[in-house]
C-alpha cells in the first residue's frame, strides 16, 4: 500500500473510538513500512531507504529493510518522500504526508527490473504488477493514491480507482485502495465490497486486503467476522504484526481474553514499538484482573506516546489501578498476619 493512515481503533477500555493523537512538535511521529516484491508479494529485505523532506532534503539517516521487509523513520509533521532502491529492482519513490496521528504506515512494492532495462531514477511506487498492468490504469491508480494520501479527497480517489479498474478489471490492488478510500469517506459497506473483491481477484493471496478487511470488521464491531479474516492474513504473512494485532482485537471483542492475550503478545513481540498494541493489552489485562500487567502496559504506551489526549486518559487509568492495588495490599497483609 502507499501512504496508509491507521483507521480508528475500537477500544473497550475507554468505551470510545481511539482519538487522534494531538499535534506534537519535534520528531514525535514515526513512519513505519514494509517493502514487497510487486509480483510475488514476498517481503523484501536489504532495500535501501531514504527519507526526503519536501522531496529533496535528506531528513534522517538512511535505513535498510530488515529480513521481514520492515523499516521505520522518526519524523515530524511535514510532507516527505521515501525513496527505495534495491539491486535488480526499479527504484521507487512514495509521497508521505504526516498529520496528527502518531504513526503513518506505508507499503512499497518494487517491480523487478527487466534484464534489458538500464538503471533509471526513482519513479512513483505503485502497488501493482507494474509490468503487466496497462499504463492508463497505472496512471489512474497513481492519481487515486495522491488524492487518497496527500489531499484526503476520498470521493475523488474512489473515482480514480474506478477508472483504473475500468482499464484493467483484474486490478485487485486498485480495489483494495478503493476500499480504504471508501472507508475514510464513511461508506464501510462499499469498503467491504471493494476489499472482498480484491481478495477474490487475487485468488486470496493479497495479504494487504486481508489486513484491511480485518481492521474494517473490527472497527465496525463485527468481531466474529474479523477473527477468521485475521487468521487468513496471518497465514499469508505471519511475519507482520498486523494480523496478530487484528486477531487480538477480534478475540477481545468476543471476550475470549486468554486467546486475545496470546495474540496481542505475538503482535507486541513482532513490533514492540507500536503503541496501540499496549492499549489492547491494557484492555485484556483489565478484563483478566491482572492489574500489575495493566501498569506495565500503560508504562510501555506512555514511553512511546508521552503527550497526547489519549495519554492523559492512560495516566488517569494507571493512577486508578495503582491506588486500587495499594488499597488491597494492606488487606492482604492483614489476612496473612491475623492479630
Amino acid at each position: 500500500m502507499r501512504n496508509r493512515h491507521s483507521w480508528s481503533l475500537v477500544l473497550l477500555f475507554f468505551g470510545l473510538a481511539l482519538p487522534c493523537a494531538a499535534q506534537i512538535e519535534g520528531r514525535n511521529h514515526i513512519i513505519t513500512g514494509r517493502v514487497y516484491d510487486a509480483a510475488s508479494h514476498d517481503p523484501l529485505p536489504g532495500v535501501s531507504l531514504r527519507l526526503l523532506l519536501g522531496g529533496a532534503k535528506l531528513d534522517a539517516s538512511p535505513v535498510t529493510s530488515n529480513p521481514g521487509g520492515e523499516f521505520q523513520f522518526d519524523c515530524r509533521k511535514a510532507d516527505y518522500y521515501v525513496e527505495a532502491e534495491k539491486d535488480g529492482y526499479v527504484p521507487a519513490k512514495v509521497k508521505v504526508s504526516i498529520g496528527a496521528s502518531y504513526e503513518t504506515q506505508i507499503t512499497i512494492d518494487l517491480a523487478q527490473r527487466p534484464s534489458d532495462e538500464s538503471p533509471a531514477g526513482p519513479a512513483e511506487a505503485l502497488s501493482v504488477h507494474q509490468l503487466s498492468v496497462p499504463s492508463r490504469a497505472r496512471q489512474e491508480f497513481g492519481e487515486g493514491l495522491t488524492l487518497l494520501n496527500s489531499k484526503k479527497d476520498y470521493a475523488g480517489a474512489v473515482s480514480r480507482f474506478e477508472a483504473a479498474i475500468d482499464a484493467c478489471p483484474s486490478y485487485y490492488e486498485a480495489y483494495a485502495e478503493m476500499g480504504v478510500a471508501d472507508f475514510y469517506g464513511g461508506d464501510s459497506s462499499a469498503a467491504e465490497r471493494a476489499l472482498r473483491k480484491s481478495i477474490e481477484l487475487s485468488s486470496g493471496k493479497y495479504a494487504y486486503a486481508f489486513f484491511n478487511l480485518a481492521e474494517l470488521l473490527n472497527n465496525t464491531k463485527r468481531f466474529a467476522d474479523a477473527e477468521p479474516v485475521a487468521r487468513q492474513a496471518i497465514a499469508l504473512d505471519s511475519s507482520s504484526s498486523r494480523g496478530y494485532f487484528e486477531l487480538a482485537r477480534a478475540q477481545l471483542g468476543l471476550k475470549r481474553f486468554a486467546d486475545a492475550q496470546e495474540s496481542a503478545v505475538k503482535a507486541r513481540d513482532l513490533k514492540p514499538d507500536y503503541p496501540l498494541v499496549y492499549l489492547v493489552l491494557t484492555n485484556i489485562h483489565l478484563a483478566l484482573h491482572d492489574y500489575a500487567a495493566v501498569l506495565r502496559d500503560a508504562d510501555a504506551y506512555l514511553k512511546l506516546v508521552p503527550d497526547s489526549p489519549l495519554s492523559d486518559q492512560v495516566r488517569k487509568t494507571r493512577q486508578q489501578v495503582e491506588r486500587a492495588l495499594e488499597r488491597t495490599q494492606p488487606q492482604s497483609a492483614a489476612m496473612t498476619h491475623p492479630q
